[in-house]
């Protein structure tokens, strides 16, 4: 692999422009000038703004031959602003558009088809971000990511006496369509030698099929942990004693079984099995 990078800078705009290389010696087809550009604004000391954008090329599995790189191209726009010295809000609006493409063969070293469509895929959304900095007293953060995440497949005309290849379907969500997303962490020192923290986990259920409709998804994660730390300090080490309870609104988060058919109802049924109850733990920690 070959990775150049060529920083620039003109005043209060800084850019980096990356190029990549992969893979077994030189191969054009996955050698793309591929950027990694990163120009960033500086409007004011305490706010700035970022509008990354990159496209990718990911080499096709060992072997095989009618596999054309796989592509990515990824866009980010951020806006920060610094709230006092400890603390900062952040939103930024992402979107990645993947495409996959393939030389068709038949009985001959000679494509039928070259750099045919086969699927798209995207995945964009916000995310929102408050965090507070302290090595004492209170620091965490509060953070919510909206995403869509759908990919669809396309149907490849093949020259006469040949039909088609493929099929034509709709964008629909893929597995990683988690639309909502809450994280929170907090941490509070009230003596030197003692912490409590709290993390919270929210998510909306995940698709466990992305076609045929109707789209099933399981049910919402939530998930509630507390913590408390007491150490103790020596001349070369440390000694950390915890004490932690997951979990601890003892929210019923089902993982996924399976997925069967009722023949009755001509519906898909979802099947789950029970997740991790309330639990708490102990534990000691050693620093040296």
């Amino acid at each position: 692999m070959l990775i150049s990078s060529i920083p620039h800078t003109f005043g209060r705009i800084a850019s980096n422009l990356k190029v990549a290389c992969a893979g077994p010696g030189w191969i054009p087809s996955a050698c793309n000038l591929s950027p990694a550009n990163y120009p960033s604004l500086i409007r004011q000391r305490a706010r700035f703004s970022s509008k990354p954008w990159g496209r990718y090329s990911q080499l096709p599995p060992s072997g095989v031959i009618s596999e054309l790189p796989a592509t990515s191209s990824q866009y980010v726009l951020a806006v920060e602003q610094r709230l006092g010295e400890r603390s900062r809000f952040r939103a930024e609006a992402f979107d990645r558009q993947n495409e996959q493409r393939e030389d068709i063969f038949l009985l001959s070293p000679t494509p039928l088809k070259q750099s045919a469509l086969f699927g798209r895929d995207y995945s964009r959304g916000l995310q929102f971000m408050l965090q507070r900095r302290s090595a004492n007293r209170l620091s965490g953060w509060l953070g919510y990511t909206l995403v869509f995440a759908r990919s669809r497949t396309y149907e490849i005309p093949l020259p006469p006496p040949l039909g088609s290849f493929g099929q034509n379907t709709p964008y629909s969500p893929t597995f990683a369509d988690q639309r909502h997303t809450v994280n929170l962490f907090a941490s509070y020192r009230l003596k030197p030698t003692v912490r409590f923290s709290v993390k919270g986990l929210y998510g909306s259920g995940f698709p466990v099929n992305t076609f045929p409709p109707p789209i099933l998804r399981i049910g919402p994660y939530e998930r509630l942990d507390l913590r408390a730390d007491k150490s103790w300090l020596f001349r070369k080490w440390k000694l950390s004693l915890y004490g932690e309870l997951l979990n601890a609104t003892n929210h019923d988060n089902r993982r996924f079984a399976g997925l069967g058919f009722n023949s009755t109802t001509k519906q898909f049924v979802l099947f789950t099995n029970d997740g991790i109850p309330a639990t708490p733990t102990v534990g000691l920690a050693f620093d040296f």
